[in-house]
């Protein structure tokens, strides 16, 4: 038996289209120091003794636990490409901003 799990921004769908799901779950938006924990952790690996957690702080909202780790392993993917395990504010503060532009309804 196959399961498939799908989790869909229920404000994008119509009514039609909502009644085919069987279960959904909602979930809160993390607050700004469980955001900062989703990102700490999953930069856990690389050098973060230099970021400006106080900035990146201040851009955590509006973004999912999943847009968290994503905006995280770009960061990290752009230290790795550079060639070292630190990771740098302003490729973090980017890859948040690139997030949080993605992840818009694309009416607003």
């Amino acid at each position: 038996m196959s399961t498939c799990l799908k989790v869909v921004d229920t404000r994008r769908l119509d009514k039609a289209l909502f009644r085919r799901f069987d279960d959904v779950v909602e979930y809160l938006l993390p607050d700004q120091k469980t955001a900062a924990k989703v990102v700490e952790a999953r930069l856990a690996r690389f050098n973060t003794n230099e970021l400006d957690w106080k900035r990146i702080c201040g851009e955590l909202g509006d973004l999912s636990q999943a847009e968290l780790v994503r905006a995280s392993d770009e960061a990290a993917k752009n230290s790795i490409l550079q060639g070292t395990d630190r990771i740098r504010t302003e490729d973090l503060v980017v890859a948040l901003h690139e997030r949080k532009r993605a992840s818009r309804p694309a009416d607003s």
